[in-house]
């Protein structure tokens, strides 16, 4: 991934970042259901991550760990400490 600092951007221009854009989006919007019970979506994220993951996890904050371990475990997500 690129970022360039003259206009501080980055750019998704292969199929493998666009991908990786689109798990982070949903890494993101899942953690906001995670903290945000009461705020819905018209389609669930957990559901989509349900789907990618083949998971069978009805609680959204251990859906979020099997999810971010997923994301790290193919070198999109880097957990930092």
């Amino acid at each position: 991934m690129e970022v360039n600092a003259a206009i501080d951007c980055m750019v998704f221009d292969t199929k493998e970042k666009i991908e990786a854009f689109r798990l982070l989006s949903l890494k993101g919007r899942l953690k906001f259901e995670v903290l945000c019970p009461g705020m819905k979506f018209k389609i669930s994220t957990a559901s989509v991550v349900r789907d990618i993951l083949g998971s069978k996890t009805r609680s959204k904050a251990k859906l979020l760990q099997e999810f971010e371990q997923y994301l790290m475990d193919r070198n999109i997500l880097i957990k930092k400490g």
